[in-house]
């Protein structure tokens, strides 16, 4: 268990939820990142990320792994913690959401301990000055859950109602299970366009959750089943962002 920060009544740094946004992706750019070596990834100060910007939240994955490995994401380059953010398997794709404040000149540090992975960098919001939202957290509820109401064909979009209303943004553990064939999963509001970048890699004969922190639109999120296969899909809420 790592403890990557803290809400607090009247204190510290609204936030502001964004559509998933791709910061970068060593598969076009840079190439994988070899075992004890790091990469340095530009977080604020782009694609509508304020230059300002406290921390952001990211979902990060892994991808072409050749061995057991973590890798680890953090502000200061000269200050690399022992905890971990993501541990890449070969012949998986593996994400997770994480947290990191922001570096020198808005700038991130991933760090992978062994062999060599690619990596993906999905900005999906951020604190700071400019944040406009407070959290509300709740005690986990499932909001839903195909597995009763039909599974999402590939290419499928289902809508999951129930956030709170005025909610801009919702806080989810979003489950894929009995895949068909490997994939993905973007969560995003309800009648905006929907974004290239994902949430949730999948992969079929595992069930495989993430952390999602993702906008709202009139009390309802979008969640896309790539053309990968088809996936049942657990939605359950943790918490919400409201003006404030």
């Amino acid at each position: 268990m790592d403890f990557v920060g803290y809400y607090q009544p009247n204190a510290g740094q609204k936030f502001s939820p964004v559509a998933p946004t791709r910061l970068a992706d060593t598969r076009t750019s840079g190439g994988a990142v070899a075992g004890g070596a790091t990469r340095t990834v530009k977080v604020a100060g782009v694609k509508g990320i304020p230059a300002d910007a406290k921390a952001v939240a990211l979902n990060l994955t892994s991808t072409g792994t050749t061995s057991d490995t973590y890798v680890t994401a953090y502000p200061d380059p000269a200050k690399r913690p022992v905890a971990s953010n993501l541990n890449p398997e070969p012949g998986k794709d593996k994400s997770n959401q994480v947290i990191v404040p922001v570096g020198p000149d808005g700038t991130i540090t991933l760090y992978n301990n062994a062999g060599k992975t690619d990596l993906i960098v999905d900005a999906v919001g951020y604190c700071g000055k400019d944040g406009e939202a407070l959290f509300t957290p709740v005690v986990p509820k499932r909001l839903a859950d195909t597995r009763t109401t039909g599974k999402p064909a590939p290419g499928a979009t289902t809508t999951v109602p129930g956030v709170p209303a005025g909610a801009v943004g919702a806080v989810l553990n979003l489950t894929a299970t009995e895949t068909t064939a490997p994939g993905y999963l973007t969560a995003y509001g309800f009648g905006s366009a929907r974004p290239e970048a994902s949430s949730r890699n999948t992969l079929p004969g595992l069930t495989v959750p993430n952390h999602v922190m993702t906008p709202v639109g009139d009390g309802k999120v979008s969640v896309f089943n790539s053309w990968g296969g088809s996936s049942h899909v657990i939605t359950d809420l943790l918490g919400y962002f409201t003006q404030g």
